[in-house]
């Protein structure tokens, strides 16, 4: 070993031999001198570069080659000496140890030496001896680590160097080792090799690197180690980056036993368990030699080394299972096994074993050179090596691998490559050598030279049946069948004994003193195969030489002289002595003895040689045993009892003769010897002195023969029918017309033995008897009254077998079982659980009925009443037959399933007839007992339920259908009448309906009594089965027609309830689809109703549905039958009060009841209102249906539309007038609801309201003058003139700079001296009323005008609100030059009340919005002067009292003559000028809200309500109520200025561009909602908005300025709808904002939509136009918006997940409060019934209440 210092210099030396310069020298250097430094530098790159030319090509082999790094490791360590680590006793070995970026190797080897180092670093050049036999491919060997590394850092002893190459340098660094000084010192012995994996190129080259590692390092099979001379142990274990050790792999090769080596492997994983494996091969050398030199190996001259290339070894290795102590090592021949060159090759080999030898290979080493001669001629090495490890097998003597070794033998191929060659060469090689055993010997033999047993020459236990006993010609036993099978194979030659060979061996038998086959003793197994055996080897071989037939004598013969017959006829056995050759019956017993003896001649008797033997005998009186010969005469005799028409039927008769007395039984009866029981001859006839009793002898039945088929009679009635001889009496005369004598005299004297005779004579009739219907008749026909003890004449035909089942049945249905006729049978007749078959021939031949079955049932139904039985048809067109299959199958808990339901047969009332619980027993005149007791009614309706289950369960529904209808046909459908039960046919009766007295309606009388479980099954039978209709409209309009004739002859006044009943009934059940009782009903009186006050039966055209006032000879419906509207109107066509009607009835009515005109009146306003006008008003004016009160006269007078009256609108204004005028007599109430009907009659311009005249004056009182007022009037003069520009007031077209100074100069003065003057024309007569106060009044002069208005601050108020507006306009639009007054529109009243109510800093927003236009000729002016101050407000300056602050005091001037305006002052106008005010108290509007930069955020615009009664002032600062957000400001809308050239200006709903504000609010309102949270309905909230129950201070609702919703001059009905319009556009953006699926305009489908043109996005909404169900309709095919009314609350998941329910929502709007009621209609009301009760989740029905309609705070709840 060298030291330190030495191996350091050997290192050195060979670093310098390639030339080396430390880098640290090299750094000095260039410190030194940068020039000498690169000079140096370009030297060392071109010596580099100028390296041999061998070192290049190495390192281009390198690369370019597939070669194995890892094999090439172990190759050079197993070539290394392990002297060291034998004496450590440790086991040879190598450990490769795999880190993500090195691989460790560490060998137990001696270590380096110096000639070791200069191999690694020479080229071409080994420290390998040639005795190994290899070199390397190409010279690689250890340089293959620098394929997968680039740094290899070598440990060993004292050496410690590292050889540095990458992939682009020339090859230098793979030779030139760099000495290493070792960080520590390994124990020894130990050499390790540490490898740094190449990471200098890109990734995937990278990656791809790391994958040829593993999968180089996962092929790695312990199977190398066998060819391995040194190594013992390779060890794989696998490093995570952390130093963990992940997985290990171990091969262990243990010392060889024999041929034997085991090889272990051990298997560790991170967290798991050891894991150990096994497997043993036995392995066999063979030397070769003399081979050719390989190619690609260069080798030195020497003797010694042409020699030793010229031998390698051949190694074969058999895989072998593990041996234990139970089981030894067998053949592993089911896994692929690989060809080794030392290393493992790619291919894998087709062999069942290892094959290893120096073959010449590839560059990779990884195959085989097929062309190579050294590779061709170890063929033959490897073949003798085959030859010898068989050898080695056959050796093991009494082991099982000495039998089973042929396993390895390689099959006959033809693929024809290089490795068929060594298939033949090991066939010939087995052929020609001595491996196998026989059966009996231990010498090994050729194969050629041994048999297989055949296959049909041996026992089951393997053993040949004959072998020759001086030579062993077969093959050992112990050889397997897979051994075999592959033996047997061409190539191998292993065959069977053959059939000449066998027969040979047969005939040695026969011929020997101990002959097996004619042994006694021997198997039947052993004879069957060698029977089996000469048949098979007959085939070419003549075999009928053979001496193989033995006789019953024991004689053993062949076929060929005389016959041979078998010992029986078919399974006959011929008797003895007949003098014939027959075979023993033992042999013969042997099938494939049986099947020999035929083909060598044997042949079966025919039936006539051997009847002509027994005849023969017969007539020479020579025969053996007679019966032995009768018996075969029986078997052989023909089936239909007739002796062969050559045997004479005479030689029988001395067989059967009695030995005292011979009878001829064709003449005699003459019985059989034996006791007949208890209807044999003896038993019934002993007492009859005519009959006589005649045996014969009692030999004849002993020991009788078998029948010869199923066809042939038996032994006695063999006997009977050819003999004649008789075994029982006769049942037919000799004539078969009648019951013989014997039978006929049974009935009479024994008649419940009768059914016990004819059982035992009935069975053994022959079958064409039986077939005779005739004779059956005879007997089905035969009164068997006697046997049921019945009281009633009973064919047996009729009668019934008395089993359990059927008793228990009729006891189920009848209250005595002794009225239903059973048969007596004399033996446990109430016994039988099901129909014994003894006396089943009775049910099948004779139609004693048996079967629970439907007939059963119904015979059962007609035997309650068995008084007419006469008239129940007794035909047999019922079958029987068809439920025969229940017989022995009857289970009685199938009846137990009957319900007798009694607990149900309830509330059952009797009448006087009726005796305790049961029925006194009633006739129905014909002897029919038709009263039945309450448990026999009980059992007939159990049994109803018992007759449809039977039909259900029937086989032939057809047929018991049509049995069953002809059945009910009858009189057998029971009526519980409670005054006269009856019964009744299917006909008569109705299932379903109404009580009825013209039919029987089964429902109503049965169900009052059962249960509804039975009823189910009741109505199946009777209704689903029998048929038996429903209560049709024909029997309604029956049952109508007799009730009013019976009303006709006796006017008692009916049962309306029934009568509604029947009428209901028709509604259910005909759904309106017949016409025909609808044509009943209009020709015919069939309704009941009342006219006024009279009752009466009216056709349909003469009734109404509903009216609110009488018409004359119209019958009223609603009131009595308010639940069938969808009958009457629907079905029959009654109409509801039309227009029309009311129009006849008000133009030619003479009543003088005000009430009911008045009631006229309002129905026929309400109906002008939904109905088109087409009708002439003219006859409702000339008619007298007006109530008017005339002056000083309380007493109202009618008068037609022609006298001149006044209509009170105002109640202000009827107080001052009805004492003076004729005023109609009308609420105010009432007046509103009839407006539509002064509409129609042009009746307008009657209103008080615009009739009166109201002149206004001031005292001579002084006045204060109101300066905030003044001021704030004066500041507004510039809006005030744009609406007059606007308005096209003639003031500002005739001096429009004239009238904005008067605008500008205007006082306001507050005083108490206003007075006001009202008159009306009426009769062309004025009419006066003074009054002392007044509202407002206006004075003028050329350049001012003066305002005057009340002193008190609630008179102050409704004066700026109402008043002054209407004033302000008369003023506006009054001609100054002619004194002409224009028109004041309402747009112009409410813009002017907008200006007054408003600060002058919202003016410019409101008049935008208000359409006013900018007056051009007034654009520059500018009241900037008072901006400062604009907005303070009129009660900034005013004291507590109301007072203002900063006023003097002013006298005005007196008023002028009415309708004249001058500067003395007076003003005119109507009473509907200044009171504009609706009289309704909801109001509908929205919060205008106000924009000052001062104001609070979030407060409330102050809006004054007010109408004629009362008034309530908002604070405007006032913070929202508690709990209650305050409304944000918006001023994008109080910026959205409207054109000036829109023909909609004013305010209310009849001004298009105030509703077009509102549904602006509408829409904004919804857009920024959530679907209302679900509420809970409060009985207490409804309960205060109820009328009369409020407290009008709390509900009470006001017209706002500028917000307002108000009639206007619309109608009340217009009113509603604009306002419905609203709160269903509302809904319409609050649903389309959730984004429903497919929601648009279709679902928008109201009549009264098109209201919402006027808002700009609903423009161009078409109308709809077709059937209207609801307001919006939604179907929600996707369930999206059900989801969303889970998840709100509305819907229980529970119960509506999954459901596509179709949605109506009916949009209720007001403008009050959410507790104001609002109004259902009956047809909604229906059609939320209606949903109720269809399919479930198929509909929903919401009811959306839109509340509080004034834009901003619109809310919605469900």
């Amino acid at each position: 070993m060298a030291t330190p210092e030495e191996a350091r210099e050997v290192v050195g030396k060979l670093t310098r031999k390639y030339g080396y310069l430390r880098e640290e020298m090299m750094e000095k250097l260039g410190e030194w001198n940068s020039e000498f430094l690169e000079e140096i530098e370009e030297y060392r790159t071109t010596m580099e570069r100028s390296v041999s030319h061998s070192i290049k090509t190495l390192a281009r082999n390198i690369y370019d080659s597939n070669a194995r790094f890892i094999f090439e490791l172990l190759q050079n360590a197993d070539d290394n000496k392990f002297t060291k680590a034998a004496k450590k006793n440790l086991a040879p070995g190598i450990t490769f140890k795999l880190w993500p970026d090195k691989i460790v190797i560490d060998c137990n080897e001696d270590g380096f030496t110096e000639k070791d180092l200069e191999a690694i670093c020479s080229i071409g050049e080994s420290s390998k001896t040639t005795s190994h036999g290899y070199i390397g491919a190409k010279g690689i060997g250890f340089k293959s680590v620098f394929m997968v590394a680039s740094r290899v850092h070598i440990q060993s002893g004292h050496f410690s160097f590292e050889f540095f190459h990458r992939r682009e340098d020339p090859g230098i660094g793979m030779v030139r080792p760099i000495w290493k000084t070792p960080v520590q010192m390994l124990d020894g012995p130990m050499t390790r090799m540490t490898l740094w994996l190449h990471s200098d190129g890109d990734a995937a080259e990278t990656a791809h690197q790391r994958e040829v590692i593993d999968r180089q390092f996962k092929d790695l099979e312990i199977a190398c180690l066998l060819f391995l001379k040194n190594l013992r142990v390779i060890t794989v274990e696998r490093y995570l980056s952390s130093n963990v050790l992940a997985e290990s792999r171990k091969f262990n090769k243990s010392d060889p036993i024999g041929h034997r080596v085991a090889l272990e492997t051990t298997t560790r994983k991170l967290f798991g368990s050891e894991i150990s494996s096994r497997r043993t091969y036995h392995v066999t050398r063979l030397q070769a030699i003399n081979l050719p030199h390989s190619s690609n190996r260069s080798l030195t001259p020497s003797d010694e080394n042409l020699t030793m290339a010229g031998a390698a070894e051949v190694v074969l290795a058999f895989p072998l299972t593990e041996e234990t102590p139970t089981q030894e090592s067998q053949p592993i021949t089911n896994e692929v096994q690989h060809l080794f060159a030392f290393l493992p090759l790619k291919q894998d080999s087709r062999f069942k074993f290892l094959i290893h030898s120096d073959f010449d290979t590839n560059g990779s080493r990884q195959d085989i050179l097929v062309d190579s001669q050294r590779n061709i001629t170890l063929l033959d090495w490897i073949a003798k090596t085959f030859v010898l490890a068989a050898v080695q097998f056959s050796a093991q003597h009494d082991t099982l691998l000495s039998y089973e070794w042929p396993l390895f033998l390689p099959m006959s191929s033809n693929w024809g490559d290089f490795w068929t060659t060594l298939e033949r060469k090991i066939h010939q090689g087995i052929r020609d050598a001595s491996l196998f055993r026989s059966r009996k010997y231990n010498t090994l033999r050729k194969l050629q030279e041994l048999y297989e047993i055949p296959a049909n020459a041996r026992l089951t236990n393997g053993e040949p049946v004959l072998e020759d006993t001086t030579q062993d010609i077969y093959l050992s036993r112990h050889y397997s069948l897979k051994v075999k099978l592959r033996l047997r194979e061409p190539q191998y030659g292993l065959v069977p004994l053959n059939h000449s060979q066998f027969l040979e061996l047969v005939r040695k038998d026969l011929a020997s003193n101990h002959s097996i086959m004619r042994k006694a003793g021997v198997s039947c197994e052993w004879h069957s195969v060698v029977a089996k055996a000469v048949i098979n080897a007959g085939k070419t071989n003549d075999i009928h030489d053979l001496e193989l037939l033995p006789l019953r004598n024991g004689e053993w013969v062949t076929g060929r002289r005389m016959p041979v017959y078998l010992p029986t006829v078919g399974e006959i056995p011929i008797p003895l002595p007949l003098g014939l050759r027959v075979l023993e019956p033992s042999a013969v017993a042997n099938d494939a003895r049986k099947e020999l003896f035929l083909r060598l001649g044997a042949t079966e008797a025919s039936v006539n040689t051997v009847r002509t033997s027994i005849l023969n005998g017969f007539l020479k009186l020579s025969f053996g045993n007679p019966l032995d010969h009768l018996r075969f005469l029986y078997q052989t005799s023909p089936p239909e009892m007739k002796l062969h028409v050559h045997e004479p039927s005479g030689l029988f008769h001395c067989i059967y003769l009695d030995p005292v007395q011979f009878l001829r039984p064709s003449v005699t009866d003459v019985y059989l010897p034996q006791d007949s029981g208890l209807y044999g001859p003896l038993a019934l006839l002993s007492d009859c002195d005519t009959i006589a009793i005649d045996y014969a002898s009692p030999e004849i039945l002993r020991d009788p023969p078998p029948r010869p088929s199923e066809y042939h009679p038996t032994w006695e009635q063999w006997l009977h029918g050819c003999i004649g001889i008789r075994s029982r009496l006769r049942l037919f005369n000799a004539r078969m017309t009648g019951l013989s004598a014997a039978a006929l005299y049974v009935l009479s004297e024994k008649p419940f033995s009768f059914l016990g005779l004819l059982e035992h004579l009935w069975k053994n009739q022959p079958h064409t008897l039986k077939m005779d219907a005739s004779l059956r008749k005879l007997i089905d026909e035969v009164d068997v009254t006697s046997i049921c003890n019945f009281a009633y004449p009973i064919l047996l035909q009729e009668s019934y077998f008395p089993l359990k089942s059927l008793r228990e049945v009729v006891e189920q249905y009848m209250e005595t079982s002794a009225a239903f006729p059973f048969l007596q049978i004399e033996t446990e007749m109430d016994s039988f659980p099901s129909m014994p078959g003894k006396w089943r021939f009775l049910y099948t031949d004779f139609h004693v009925r048996g079967d629970n079955n439907l007939r059963f049932l119904l015979d059962i139904l007609w035997w309650i009443c068995p008084d007419n039985f006469d008239d129940f048809d007794k035909s047999d067109d019922f079958d029987d037959d068809a439920e025969s299959d229940d017989i022995d199958s009857y289970d009685e808990a199938d009846e137990s399933e009957v319900d007798n339901d009694s607990q149900a047969f309830i509330n059952l009332s009797f009448s006087q007839d009726f005796e305790g619980s049961e029925y006194s027993q009633k006739s129905d005149g014909s002897g029919r007992i038709v009263g039945l007791s309450t448990t026999q009614l009980q059992k007939l309706c159990d049994l109803y339920e018992a007759i449809y289950a039977k039909l259900v369960l029937s086989t032939d529904v057809t047929h018991d259908r049509i049995t069953l209808m002809e059945t009910f046909d009858e009189e057998v459908v029971y009526i519980p009448d409670d005054d006269a039960p009856f019964w009744a046919t299917r006909s008569e009766c109705r299932w379903h309906g109404p009580p009825m007295t013209t039919t029987n309606v089964l429902y109503n009388l049965y169900g009052r009594m059962l249960g509804d479980k039975q009823m189910t099954s009741l109505e199946l039978l009777f209704s689903k089965t029998l048929l038996i209709p429903d209560v049709s409209s024909e029997d309604i309009i029956e049952e109508l027609t007799l009730i009013r004739d019976d009303w006709h002859m006796d006017p008692d006044e009916p049962s309306l309830n029934s009568i509604k009943e029947l009428y209901r009934y028709l509604l259910d059940s005909e759904k309106c689809v017949s016409s025909d009782y609808s044509d009943g009903f209009r020709s015919e009186g069939l309704i009941y109703a009342r006219s006024g006050d009279t009752w009466g039966w009216y056709k349909s055209s003469d009734c109404l549905w509903s009216s609110k006032t009488n018409i004359e000879g119209k019958a009223v419906l609603n009131t009595h039958y308010e639940e069938l509207e969808d009958f009457f109107v629907g079905c029959l066509g009654v109409k509801s009060l039309t227009l029309e009607m009311v129009y006849d009835e008000l133009s030619r009515t003479s009543s003088r009841d005000v009430a009911d005109i008045k009631s006229k009146i309002m129905v026929f306003a309400s109906l002008l209102a939904i109905e088109p006008i087409d009708l002439n008003p003219a006859p409702i004016l000339e008619a007298s249906i007006f109530p008017l009160k005339y002056p000083a006269n309380p007493a109202v007078e009618f008068a037609n539309g022609n006298v001149d009256f006044a209509i009170a609108d105002r109640d202000y204004l009827r107080q001052r007038f009805q004492s003076k005028a004729k005023i109609l007599d009308l609420t105010l109430e009432e007046v509103r609801r009839a407006s539509p009907f002064f509409e129609w009659l042009n009746f307008q311009d009657r209103y008080l309201s615009r009739r009166v005249k109201e002149i206004t004056s001031v005292g001579s009182i002084s006045g204060t003058v109101a300066s905030s007022a003044t001021h704030a009037m004066q500041r507004k003069a510039k809006y005030l003139i744009r609406i007059a520009a606007t308005f096209e007031s003639p003031r500002y077209e005739n001096d429009n700079v004239g009238l904005l100074q008067q605008l500008r100069s205007v006082s306001v003065i507050e005083t108490h001296a206003l007075s006001t003057t009202f008159s009306i024309i009426q009769d062309n007569r004025l009419i006066s009323v003074e009054s002392e106060s007044g509202s407002v009044h206006v004075a003028e002069t050329a350049n001012s005008m003066t305002i005057y208005v009340p002193k008190d601050k609630k008179s102050r108020a409704i004066c700026f609100v109402s008043v002054l507006p209407a004033a302000y306009g008369d003023w506006l639009m009054l001609n100054p030059t002619n004194n002409r007054q224009g028109v004041v529109t309402e747009d112009l009243k409410v813009t002017l009340m907008s200006v007054f109510a408003s600060p002058v800093s919202a003016l410019d927003i409101i008049l935008d919005r208000c359409g006013i236009f900018q007056a051009s000729s007034f654009s520059d002016v500018d009241d900037s002067p008072e901006a400062e101050n604009e907005d303070t407000s009129e009660d900034d300056c005013k004291d507590d009292d109301g007072n203002d602050s900063a006023s003097h005091t002013l006298t005005p001037a007196t008023g002028t003559e009415t309708g004249q305006w001058d500067t003395a002052l007076g003003f005119s106008r109507t009473a509907s000028q200044v009171d504009s005010l609706s009289e309704r108290s909801e109001t509908v509007g929205r919060d205008v809200y106000e924009n000052r930069t001062q104001s609070s955020p979030g407060t409330l615009l102050s809006v004054e309500y007010a109408n004629s009664n009362n008034s309530r002032q908002r604070n405007l600062s006032s913070p929202a109520a508690p709990g209650q957000q305050p409304l944000p400001s918006n001023p994008s809308l109080a910026s959205n200025s409207r054109s000036s050239m829109s023909p909609y200006r004013g305010n209310g709903l009849d001004s298009h561009g105030q509703y077009e504000i509102l549904l602006d609010h509408v829409v904004a309102a919804a857009q920024s909602s959530i679907f209302p949270p679900v509420t809970v309905f409060s009985m207490e909230a409804l309960a205060t908005a109820l009328p009369g129950t409020s407290d009008s201070a709390e509900v009470e609702s006001y017209d706002g300025v500028g917000v307002s919703i108000r009639s206007g001059s619309m109608s009340q009905l217009e009113r509603d709808k604009r306002v419905g319009a609203a709160g269903e556009l509302y809904v319409y953006e609050l649903l389309k904002k959730e984004g429903l699926p497919d929601w648009g305009p279709d679902n928008w489908q109201s009549r009264i939509r098109t209201y919402a043109r006027a808002h700009p996005a609903h423009a161009l909404l078409e109308p709809w136009t077709r059937s209207e169900t609801s307001d919006l309709v939604y179907d929600d095919s996707e369930g999206y918006f059900t989801r969303k009314l889970m998840h709100w609350g509305y819907l229980a998941p529970e119960e509506w997940q999954g459901a596509r329910p179709k949605y109506y929502f009916e949009v209720k709007t007001t403008t009050g409060p959410c507790r104001t009621p609002f109004y259902a209609s009956g047809k909604q009301y229906r059609l939320v019934s209606r949903m109720q009760q269809e399919q479930a989740h198929a509909k929903y029905y919401l009811f959306a209440n839109h509340w509080m309609l004034d834009g901003k705070h619109a809310r919605v709840r469900k």
